[in-house]
């Protein structure tokens, strides 16, 4: 479509960029996790030292995500575990919310690319997630 004055040009952007869903260089809107971001987040979880992070069962409610080399996550999700901070804990489900970072790299030299959980934040469940 041509566009014939530079306030038009500014209308086709906008509506391109809302249209994608994605903020140019910053992550995506948050929306519902669907099974594939299940995935990412069971395999992610399935490379850490259960001892460790102490989280098991986790369920992926919502996510965002950001190109880069490969694509950044932060996928919110319900877990079982133990956690201290009672703000962050569902006593009556034993349960916590989670805001997790993960990194899935672009893949390289033909393997597969492996997503790799990169940071955790407990939070509550209305929270939002981060945009960094």
């Amino acid at each position: 479509m041509r566009c014939d004055s530079e306030e038009e040009i500014v209308e086709e952007v906008i509506e391109a960029v809302t249209a994608s869903r994605v903020i140019p260089g910053g992550y995506s809107v948050e929306e519902e996790a669907d099974d594939d971001i299940q995935s990412i987040l069971d395999l992610a979880m399935s490379q850490e030292d259960p001892a460790e992070i102490n989280l098991t069962d986790c369920a992926a409610l919502s996510y965002k995500y950001k190109v880069v080399a490969g694509t950044d996550y932060w996928i919110k999700a319900k877990c079982q575990g133990h956690v201290q901070d009672k703000d962050h804990r569902d006593d009556k489900e034993d349960k916590c919310c989670v805001h997790m970072a993960i990194h899935v790299p672009l893949p390289s030299n033909g393997q597969p690319a492996e997503p790799k959980l990169t940071g955790m934040i407990f939070e509550s469940e209305d929270a939002e997630l981060p945009s960094e």
